[in-house]
């Protein structure tokens, strides 16, 4: 089982509780592994199991590069709602740095309504709203997540 991590914008402490769950995964004999990807330099927990793939810097080229190289059986982290459609429609599990996973109703609902979002923004109507600092709560509920859906993928590969 490969962990994609979409890293252009995930949080640090996602990396590092991702990093760190891998890890310790791959040392208890799990067959398990995590590629951190982003068109762009990112800092990767240094730990066995994990690395870094660079895609070039034109748009979209991780998510094409995580697209492509995924398999049945791998889990994908992303905030990309557009990703997360086409990792769903090849029949791939992905979640968000909040740990909830994915469902495609759900997401559609979302990209339609961050459709209309940007239509407002660019249009004036409404302003952009400031984002909010990660909180530790927020952290331990993705952790938490992070590892059931990992044991559930794990067990259904046995």
């Amino acid at each position: 089982m490969t962990v994609w991590i979409d890293s252009d914008s995930c949080p640090a402490a996602v990396r590092e509780i991702s990093g760190e769950t891998v890890a310790g995964l791959m040392a208890s004999g799990k067959p398990i592994n995590a590629v951190y990807v982003a068109n762009r330099s990112i800092p990767i927990p240094s730990l066995p199991g994990l690395s870094f793939y660079q895609s070039s810097s034109e748009k979209e080229s991780a998510d094409d590069y995580i697209v492509k190289s995924v398999l049945p059986g791998d889990l994908v982290l992303t905030k990309d709602f557009l990703l997360a459609e086409r990792i769903l429609s090849i029949n791939i599990t992905a979640m968000n740095f909040d740990g909830r996973v994915f469902e495609l109703n759900w997401l559609k609902k979302r990209i339609e309504e961050r459709n209309m979002m940007a239509i407002l923004y660019n249009s004036g109507s409404i302003n952009r709203y400031r984002k909010k600092s990660r909180s530790d709560s927020k952290n331990r509920e993705f952790s938490l997540s992070f590892s059931q859906e990992i044991d559930k993928i794990l067990r259904q590969g046995e």
